[in-house]
């Protein structure tokens, strides 16, 4: 929101703008590369993030929260602390159908954010 000039802003004010125009027309088209980056790490955090059950439960979070990525974390931490190595190949398994399924989502966002792009319009 730093980007957006206040000499922009008055100079919108005095040619009429609203409050509504001035969202829509001036300050989203400045802050867009910002928010579609933000949406499309959103997304992939959807499907990547364990970092917070990990920081708050280790190993013992409630099966009822987890996420495909805390079930890899978890089966590997465990099964590396017991030498029980049988569960890798259907943990890869799952590793490879969150990515499958992840990409595409992933892209597809991405192209949406970028299609809706109205920067270029400016220039």
């Amino acid at each position: 929101m730093n980007g957006v000039g206040d000499e922009i802003i008055e100079s919108a004010h005095l040619d009429g703008v609203n409050d509504r125009q001035e969202f829509f027309h001036i300050v989203l088209p400045i802050i867009w590369p910002t928010l579609s980056t933000m949406v499309v790490t959103g997304v992939t955090s959807m499907f990547t993030v364990s970092g917070s059950l990990m920081a708050f439960y280790m190993t013992s979070a409630p099966p009822t929260i987890w996420g495909f990525d805390y079930y890899i974390t978890v089966t590997v931490k465990n099964n590396a602390a017991t030498m029980a190595y049988m569960e890798y190949p259907a943990v890869a398994t799952a590793g490879m159908v969150v990515t499958l399924v992840t990409i595409p989502i992933v892209y597809t966002v991405k192209y949406l954010m970028n299609k809706l792009d109205k920067t270029e319009d400016f220039a």
